[in-house]
């Protein structure tokens, strides 16, 4: 996999990581990337970093890597479509999620669908693809894109 040296090309990162095969680079992306929603929450409070880490291990497994695959299988997989797909599925997940939680306790299935859950688990899901894309050394733009240097 050859990685553009082009202002939107993450070449450098990716020679930076150059000791580490591709694969080992996209392992060391799957263990450590659903960490940082966890990493985000240990702030606050150790317990809700615990269940941030399996929740967002879960995703991961479920509907992150399948959205990697299908990416890269259509030749789209870059930083950015991976950080839109991320997001998509974040709010999704957050979603059920939320729903899941208001069924348990009793709460209206409306507080479940409000605007803040959505937009935390898409922020979320952007964030552990974002950091995905970047510790695999995806690129920036797309193929066409990062050899013309358009952006």
């Amino acid at each position: 996999m050859r990685y553009p040296d082009t202002p939107g090309g993450s070449g450098r990162l990716a020679q930076a990581l150059g000791l580490m095969s591709d694969a080992s680079r996209i392992l060391v992306a799957a263990i450590v990337a659903p960490l940082t929603p966890a990493a985000l929450f240990a702030v606050v409070n150790v317990y809700a970093a615990a269940v941030a880490a399996i929740y967002s291990y879960i995703v991961f497994l479920i509907l992150g890597l399948p959205a990697v695959f299908v990416l890269r299988r259509l030749g789209k997989l870059t930083i950015l479509s991976l950080v839109l797909s991320g997001a998509g599925v974040g709010v999704v997940s957050f979603l059920c999620f939320s729903a899941g939680l208001a069924k348990l306790f009793g709460s209206p299935a409306s507080d479940a669908l409000a605007i803040t859950p959505s937009a935390l688990g898409g922020s979320l899901g952007a964030l552990v693809a974002g950091c995905f894309g970047v510790i695999a050394g995806l690129p920036n733009l797309s193929a066409g894109q990062a050899q013309s240097g358009r952006r």
